[in-house]
């Protein structure tokens, strides 16, 4: 056996073992990144649907707090997710109005459905999770989306031409750090 050979071996051998030790101890992995990496930052379509879609699922996930946890802090925070995110959609969606962006499901570029597919994929994991574990994979889930969120809205400001997108990132900026702080203080 060649040593490229045994080296692919050896690799793929170790992937597979770090995958099943994420899967016995139940750890929450992801196995690509963020779907805003990939996303072309300069197309205003593709940012307004992504943004569209991610805000969307935040909202579902605050859903599943309520739905789960009886934890007030949690709901709390929970709460403040759903009133945020759904004036972040109406702003985005007078947003797309105005630049003939539609929104409708149907009409997502492929961006923006590969967002959709990731955040709903890591959703349905937070859902299956235990209720004694719940709280942790929330906050855990939650302090990393806000990171993401922060730098695709980085990425956005410095690469994106759109004065009217950019100004919403820059408002919706400051609304992500609040939940990024008030998720950490969760922990």
């Amino acid at each position: 056996m060649s040593i490229y050979l045994k080296i692919c071996t050896g690799l793929i051998v170790s992937l597979l073992s770090l995958g099943a030790q994420a899967d016995d101890n139940n750890l929450q992995t992801r196995d690509q990144p963020p779907a805003t990496e990939s996303l072309d930052v300069k197309n205003t379509t593709e940012v307004i649907q992504a943004l569209y879609v991610s805000s969307l699922t935040q909202m579902k996930v605050a859903d599943l707090v309520r739905e789960k946890s009886p934890d007030e802090s949690l709901r709390d925070y929970a709460d403040k997710l759903t009133r945020d995110h759904r004036w972040i959609n109406r702003s985005l969606d007078w947003l797309a109005n105005i630049k003939s962006v539609s929104l409708e499901p149907e009409d997502l570029g492929e961006s923006a459905q590969l967002v959709n597919t990731q955040t709903n994929s890591e959703l349905q994991t937070l859902a299956q999770t235990s209720p004694d574990e719940f709280r942790s994979a929330f906050i855990t889930a939650s302090i990393r989306s806000h990171q993401e969120t922060l730098q695709f809205y980085n990425r956005i400001d410095q690469n994106n031409t759109d004065d009217a997108l950019k100004v919403l990132i820059r408002v919706f900026r400051q609304v992500e750090e609040m939940h990024l702080v008030n998720a950490q203080k969760l922990q």
